[in-house]
């Protein structure tokens, strides 16, 4: 029997091929690969269809998502960060063309978390200031978009779980980050979770929201409800390994206990409720105070001695 591959792949270049004479056709094919989560196919495809209506911002919106997917099956931290250094061109792009879209302006704001993920410690905080304030612009354009209510409440849960001491290190080295709290972390995810109450991601991000703000018995609820749901989008079984992770760590019992920390500048949660808080602000002081002595940049300073703690502490 002739093996299937070569076949398939043979058929799926003719079908590009024709699509080529019609752009609706390439859009129609774009689509299809999406759906059935091939995203280097729709990245090529959306590509074509991009290059022939550069103007069509949902095109440009989708062409992001695709490199924004992608990311996830890249190898290198060089090459993740170039394709979400892509979509982020593309996700301005389509927020320039059409700035009421709130799927646009959220597409700014989740290119911006993803790559701040892969950034240093000051463009971290940079982009976490600009993602919270293209998520509430989102918010603002369509008050019902329920990704707008998750990206915020994520955001608010991040920075909340940090502490006021680490917030303070980063305060004085880095320009500090927007107030956040437990209570707003929860009450956009529940709006979430109201508006699209078939989305696990909204169930395991409350969860997770929940737990951060000590409350195990509700975090437990609705982890084990995003669970139990079908992963039909291309990142659901990652979310769900995430929060696996979480529900194991919650304590037994309903006591008030955060049970997770999460360094905002991190891509991985603590698992632990203490976060290095006093650890960061052992290694800062001395910075600052050799700042003022000796009338050094406190910036440089940091870097030498305190980032590397930082790096070891926040971004493992």
């Amino acid at each position: 029997m002739a093996p299937l591959r070569p076949t398939l792949l043979a058929l799926a270049s003719l079908v590009a091929a024709s699509a080529r004479a019609d752009p609706d056709a390439v859009v129609r094919a774009a689509l299809a690969a999406e759906a059935r989560l091939d995203t280097r196919q729709a990245l090529a495809l959306f590509q074509e269809a991009v290059a022939a209506r550069p103007a069509d911002a949902f095109l440009q919106q989708k062409l992001a998502r695709q490199y924004s997917d992608l990311m996830v099956e890249l190898p290198t931290r060089e090459e993740q960060r170039a394709a979400v250094a892509q979509a982020l061109v593309h996700s301005r792009r389509a927020a320039e063309l059409e700035p009421r879209s709130a799927e646009n302006v959220l597409s700014v704001a989740i290119c911006l978390g993803k790559l701040g993920v892969l950034s240093g410690t000051r463009d971290k905080i940079r982009y976490s200031r600009e993602l919270r304030a293209e998520a509430e612009r989102a918010l603002t354009l369509d008050p019902g978009y329920a990704w707008a209510h998750h990206i915020l409440g994520r955001w608010h849960h991040e920075v909340a779980v940090l502490g006021g001491t680490a917030r303070l290190v980063v305060r004085l080295f880095y320009g500090g980050l927007p107030g956040a709290s437990h209570a707003e972390a929860v009450r956009h995810l529940e709006r979430a979770v109201e508006l699209e109450p078939g989305q696990l991601k909204h169930h395991l991000e409350l969860g997770l929201a929940l737990a951060g703000a000590g409350q195990p018995g509700p975090a437990r609820a609705a982890i084990q409800r995003g669970l139990e749901m079908p992963s039909l989008e291309k990142h659901d079984e990652s979310a769900k390994a995430r929060a696996r992770v979480v529900l194991e760590s919650l304590p037994a019992g309903e006591g008030k206990r955060s049970v997770t920390r999460r360094c905002p500048l991190a891509s991985k949660p603590f698992l632990s409720p203490v976060t290095p808080a006093r650890t960061l602000l052992l290694a800062a002081l001395p910075a600052a105070a050799r700042a003022v002595e000796t009338g050094a940049g406190a910036e440089d300073l940091f870097k030498r001695h305190g980032a590397p703690l930082l790096r070891e502490k926040c971004l493992a």
